[in-house]
């Protein structure tokens, strides 16, 4: 593909790593529930199980980050060149994970994966988690299936999503990819007809010394004469 591992790819790496260990937790955790509610079943089915509950919103989900990143790639300019390399290994990596967790995690987990006793750290887990499931459970009934408030949430979501993309337009969110920043100095350069004596051009540069000195904003200056600049070639 052409691309190295550089900042920006590492920038993609940090910013991709969260991410990119979401998929395995779920199905391990998964496969691990599975093994908990039927302790004398098949390792194997509950992988199976585990794959065939999750394999959906996993992948649902992977994509929707992808379509999120593809747009960049048609980025133009020297934007689009700087920051080619984050797409490409965001999407990469996604995809990989992806891979990895519909494949190979569930192959290691029904091999490796033994069961225990259940401890009562583990026991409080399940008793809040429930709780939580179970409050979150009553407020989704709430809304779905009562028309009114169905349309609310939904006019709600679409109503906050186009106030946040006005956040640009009316200035709230200013939008610039590399900041301007005002340079502290200013380069002069001088250049007399080929062949004139070193004494001439010290003349001319003083002269730009001298205007030089009538702004007072001017803290300091460097003159050379007679040899390339170091910001020049």
């Amino acid at each position: 593909s052409g691309n190295t591992l550089n900042f920006v790819s590492l920038f993609a790496l940090i910013l991709v790593i969260g991410i990119l260990v979401d998929s395995a937790i779920v199905i391990v955790e998964g496969i691990n529930r599975n093994m908990k509610h039927d302790p004398e079943g098949d390792k194997t089915n509950a992988v199976l199980r585990a794959i065939k509950t999750f394999y959906r919103p996993l992948t649902s989900g992977t994509l929707t980050t992808v379509a999120v990143f593809v747009p960049l790639f048609f980025l133009s300019g020297m934007i689009g060149q700087f920051i080619a390399t984050i797409p490409f290994t965001i999407i990469f990596v996604l995809l990989s994970s992806l891979l990895v967790a519909l494949g190979i995690v569930p192959l290691i987990s029904s091999l490796a994966l033994r069961r225990r006793d259940t401890n009562k750290f583990e026991i409080r887990q399940a008793y809040y988690t429930e709780k939580l499931q179970n409050w979150y459970r009553n407020k989704i009934a709430s809304i779905l299936g009562n028309r009114k408030r169905e349309r609310m949430w939904i006019w709600g979501v679409i109503i906050a999503f186009f106030i946040t993309l006005s956040f640009p337009v009316i200035g709230l969110i200013e939008v610039e990819f590399f900041e301007t920043n005002d340079q502290e100095f200013v380069i002069v350069e001088i250049e007399l007809p080929e062949g004139t004596v070193l004494t001439n051009t010290d003349l001319e540069a003083r002269k730009v010394e001298e205007i030089l000195y009538t702004y007072s904003t001017i803290e300091s200056f460097l003159a050379t004469s007679g040899g390339s600049s170091a910001f020049t070639d």
